[in-house]
């Protein structure tokens, strides 16, 4: 698959415990555009060490690309959350689908894809790559789905259609390539569209630190750095790490 002779190759395997672990582990043999993706994983991970659920093969689509051209893992998931909002904009057009910071794809209040990008290199003195991991809910049903102890969503559940993996994973591809080769090309035009695609970005929310304090602010705007430029009480601040959740009915916190 080739693009602005640019081009990306797909390696699938029917399991593997984590394709990002793989992709780090085989950092120094993967060319830049490489997606490793997987039908099941046994030891997914996502975002402050919480496990991706991977019920079966089929259901899901488990997946890495590799980055070599960028260095800070903030930049990759801009690339890979636009890809995959992208994706489902295509195949659901009326699913309410879009970018909840950092790094989750949301259809309305449920979570249908996470992302968790990581730097790595060959040996301590070589260039940094990023790899970002792609998890998103294909056919898989609802009794599955109502398991999970935060909403979530999956393809199936919101159209009833059953969706081919491997056709959904190049469409995919597709869409990484063309992020990816943009974002290198023009980082400033796709940093605004990631952002531009944030339902946060003028919101009344519910910020919970890495401590576990919580704190009721307005999203004023995303910072080129990622981080959230907060307003509370009048006052402003950057928030880099944690927890955001839209709150419902703003007016009734709002003092």
């Amino acid at each position: 698959m080739q693009s602005h002779g640019q081009s990306i190759k797909i390696l699938d395997f029917p399991l593997l415990p984590s394709t990002n672990t793989y992709a780090k582990e085989n950092i120094a043999v993967l060319d830049d555009c490489t997606l490793i993706s997987a039908e099941e994983q046994s030891a997914g991970r996502g975002r402050n060490g919480r496990s991706w659920l991977s019920p079966g093969r089929e259901e899901n689509i488990y997946c890495s690309f590799v980055m070599k051209q960028i260095t800070d893992p903030f930049r990759a998931t801009i690339v890979s959350s636009l890809a995959v909002l992208s994706l489902l904009e295509k195949h659901i057009p009326d699913g309410d689908i879009f970018i909840k910071w950092p790094n989750d794809i949301f259809a309305g209040d449920a979570k249908i894809c996470g992302v968790l990008c990581e730097c790595t290199a060959q040996t301590k003195d070589s260039p940094l790559s990023v790899i970002a991991g792609m998890g998103l809910n294909v056919n898989t049903p609802q009794k599955i789905l109502d398991a999970i102890p935060q909403k979530a969503a999956s393809m199936f559940s919101l159209t009833g259609n059953i969706f081919q993996r491997k056709k959904l994973l190049e469409e995919l591809a597709e869409y990484l390539l063309k992020y990816y080769i943009n974002y290198v090309q023009c980082s400033k035009m796709v940093f605004l569209e990631w952002k531009e695609k944030n339902r946060v970005l003028g919101k009344y929310v519910e910020l919970e630190e890495s401590t576990g304090r919580r704190r009721f602010v307005t999203v004023k705007d995303i910072a080129e750095d990622g981080r959230l430029l907060c307003v509370e009480e009048g006052k402003e601040f950057l928030f880099s790490s944690g927890d955001v959740r839209l709150v419902k009915n703003p007016e009734l916190f709002r003092k």
